[in-house]
């Protein structure tokens, strides 16, 4: 049988003990902290942009791609006139297939509820952020891509000469306003260039 030293045997004082959940305790609050103030800066909002920006891009290469989509009111797969992004509130936004009443020619490219199909619903993850726009309202005019260039059309306009030549997402953190406070924003543009910029 071992036999211990006496002084390996008797553990850890309570003063010792106190000290250790001391620690844990001040860096657990650290940590909580930390994490609620990155969900409002800079590199959240950046995320979230980001996000914004794969979904325009989602939309446009279903355009270019052709992508067909299964049209719940006639039960088969159909081919729209092409694909868009439309705000629903502050926390959500569609990406949909524009479905065709006639000749995609004269068709409207902005969100027709009823007629279009809901691709996917996007909402935002981050309670302390929201989406606004630069268009009548504080929201970003529906952006839609119609094959096969894919032509960009803003408003259900095309024409690169005539208003809006651009529609801004903004980003913005809970209780800001933009421009002018913590935001980010995404700027998609008729000719098809998206920038984006604090």
């Amino acid at each position: 049988m071992i036999n211990f030293p006496e002084k390996l045997q008797q553990g850890f004082s309570l003063i010792e003990l106190l000290i250790i959940m001391a620690i844990t305790v001040l860096v657990g609050t650290t940590f909580v902290l930390n994490f609620r103030a990155a969900s409002t800066n800079a590199a959240a909002r950046h995320q979230l942009s980001s996000v914004i920006v794969a979904d325009i891009r989602k939309a446009q290469s279903l355009a270019v791609s052709g992508g067909r989509v299964n049209n719940p009111s006639s039960g088969r797969e159909e081919n729209p006139c092409g694909y868009g992004l439309h705000y629903v509130n502050s926390a959500a936004y569609y990406i949909y297939a524009g479905m065709p009443t006639g000749s995609c020619s004269g068709a409207n490219r902005n969100f027709q509820n009823g007629t279009d199909i809901i691709v996917e619903t996007r909402t935002i993850g981050n309670p302390n952020m929201i989406l606004s726009g630069s268009a009548p309202g504080g929201v970003f005019y529906d952006v839609f891509f119609e094959p096969p260039d894919p032509k960009v059309y803003l408003n259900n306009d095309a024409n690169l000469s005539t208003a809006p030549t651009a529609t801004d997402i903004y980003v913005v953190r809970l209780g800001q306003v933009c421009p002018g406070g913590d935001c980010t924003i995404v700027s998609v543009h008729k000719s098809g260039a998206i920038n984006l910029s604090n």
